[in-house]
């Protein structure tokens, strides 16, 4: 009798209906509405984030390309827990459309397995500190905002100092370009900081024509030999693609110090790292990026330690 209906039932549906699979269990929605939800919130929180850094910082075109990227990220996010919620990827029957299905969804889980694993390490590795004792500590600064350092500057400044305090045979070199209206640079404001609170003008060399982390690390490699102990300071955030950056520039014994970094950006920094990992790993190589003029120990005067 259930087959007669069933065989009815079937007979009855219109020629061209395209049969849907079982439909996601309680369970996996409230899972998905979870994940939506917080994919939403956290997307809002990027935007919020970026367009404040946007039209703080003086040099704003790396900033909207990251956050173009972190919205592709956002998007593919977004469908993956659609996907988890409803699980239309593969509602279909048709085999040929389920197989599409199911590797979309295999990729996507393949793409954030790589998003979350570079975040999580980036979190976890960036917060040990190995630094024991070296000759020179390379400060890496940080994009000013409307012209003053933000907390996360101020912070690498405290650590680099606190460091200097201890171990006075070091030489502090304060490495950022990228200036402002005014023509101060980021190295510019750290030197000045570091004097204010009584640093040796002489204790400090400043690199102020690197405009990214790689050039941060070229031009320190061209004053100082890269095979001697280096003490890299910089936001725990900023700290592991930091690392990798100056040890393929060159540098064979690098030590950690990492800063504290402020809570309220905490998020939109660690998605600007695995942008940052994802697009290292891409364009190391590749020679798009215009490179700095070249800095020499030469270029250093015995009584100025400052670049000109």
């Amino acid at each position: 009798m259930q087959t007669n209906e069933k065989t009815n039932s079937e007979a009855t549906e219109p020629v061209g209906t395209v049969r849907t699979g079982r439909k996601t269990g309680k369970a996996r929605r409230i899972i998905g509405d979870i994940l939506i939800g917080w994919t939403v919130f956290f997307t809002v929180y990027l935007i919020v984030g970026m367009l404040y850094r946007i039209h703080a910082v003086p040099n704003p075109d790396t900033y909207r390309e990251v956050l173009r990227d972190e919205m592709c990220i956002s998007v593919l996010l977004l469908l993956l827990a659609l996907d988890l919620r409803t699980g239309f990827l593969t509602r279909l029957r048709a085999v040929p459309v389920k197989v599409v299905g199911f590797g979309i969804r295999i990729a996507f889980c393949g793409a954030f397995a790589v998003v979350f694993g570079l975040a999580g390490n980036a979190v976890f590795r960036g917060i040990a500190c190995t630094a024991s004792s070296a000759e020179y500590v390379i400060v890496l600064g940080m994009a000013l905002e409307n012209g003053k350092p933000n907390q996360d500057l101020l912070y690498r400044v405290t650590a680099a100092e606190d460091y200097a305090a201890k171990h006075p045979e070091v030489t502090l070199i304060v490495t950022g370009g990228n200036q402002t209206q005014d023509a101060l640079s980021e190295a510019e404001v750290m030197k000045r900081l570091l004097m204010n609170d009584g640093v040796d003008e002489k204790r400090i060399i400043t690199e102020d024509r690197a405009e990214t982390t790689r050039q941060n690390f070229e031009n320190a490699a061209k004053i100082i030999d890269p095979s001697e102990p280096v003490v890299i300071v910089t936001s725990n955030y900023h700290m592991v693609r930091a690392v990798n950056i100056a040890r393929r520039a060159g540098f064979t014994s690098v030590e950690q110090l990492p800063a504290p970094s402020d809570p309220v950006f905490y998020g939109v920094n660690i998605m600007w790292e695995v942008i940052g990992e994802l697009d290292t790993a891409i364009h190391w190589n590749r020679q798009n990026i215009k490179s700095p003029p070249a800095v020499s120990r030469s270029d250093v005067s015995a009584t100025d330690t400052s670049l000109s």
